[in-house]
Parts: C-alpha cells; sequence; structure tokens
C-alpha cells in the first residue's frame, strides 16, 4: 500500500534487494545492509529494483531493467552480539557460541533511469544484485 504522505509531496522511491533483503530507499536515505565487497567511500550500483514509484505513477515489470539504484559506502560495521547457547539436561553438555553480523551503511544517493546522463557503472556482475565492489 503506497504511504499518502510519499504520494503528496513528490518523492521518489525505489524498493531494491540487496543479498537477500529488501529495502525501501529514497535519494539521501541511509540504510544498513549485509556486508558489500566495497571500500568506504566508493559508489555501487543497485542494479535488483523491484519496484519505482513517484508522484505520478508505478514502474513495475519489463520497465524496471531501465531503472538503476546509485548508493555510497559510508562505513563498515558489525551488528548487535548474538549469543547461541546449547543445552542438554542432566548431561552437563553446555555451549556457548557468539556471533556478530557484517554489516554495510549505504548512503542513496541517486535513482536513475537508463536514459538521465548521470554516473554509470561498467563494471557488472553476473547474479550479483549489486555491482561496483572489489573481489
Amino acid at each position: 500500500m503506497l504511504n499518502l504522505v510519499d504520494k503528496m509531496e513528490g518523492n521518489m522511491y525505489a524498493i531494491v534487494k540487496i543479498g537477500s533483503k529488501q529495502f525501501k530507499v529514497k535519494e539521501g536515505s541511509e540504510i544498513i545492509c549485509d556486508r558489500v565487497n566495497s571500500e568506504p567511500g566508493a559508489e555501487l550500483t543497485i542494479d535488483h529494483v523491484l519496484m519505482v514509484s513517484d508522484a505520478e505513477k508505478i514502474v513495475l515489470g519489463d520497465e524496471l531493467a531501465k531503472y538503476k539504484v546509485l548508493a555510497q559506502v559510508i562505513e563498515h560495521l558489525k551488528g548487535d552480539k548474538i549469543l547461541v547457547f546449547k543445552y542438554k539436561p542432566k548431561k552437563g553438555y553446555r555451549r556457548l557460541h557468539g556471533h556478530r553480523q557484517a554489516l554495510s551503511k549505504l548512503k542513496i544517493t541517486a535513482i536513475k533511469k537508463a536514459g538521465e546522463k548521470g554516473k554509470k557503472s561498467s563494471k557488472a556482475k553476473e547474479g550479483m544484485a549489486v555491482s561496483g565492489g572489489e573481489k
């Protein structure tokens, strides 16, 4: 369902897929997603766009191939510590294991249509929703 405030203000937004998660992004917004293989300050092109909306129309289907979302890596960080505790009663079996997820903070710089002038990324990776990073 469309947010009526977005529709009245005329803000363009997109729904993109990065890794296995989907994000609603606007130009200038910041998101925290799974770690991307790029240095802080690097520009990324997010190719996997699921929907684009502005005040006039919603774009779905084959027309989405024309759209790209440009983002900049702000920083890499770690998520909160998650503790995994295994326990078997009456057997003296106790195991404690911790985990911190590797994350990246991205700032959305633009939502572009293919015909618009702007930065274009020539480095496209097959099977990846995010391109522009190094391996």
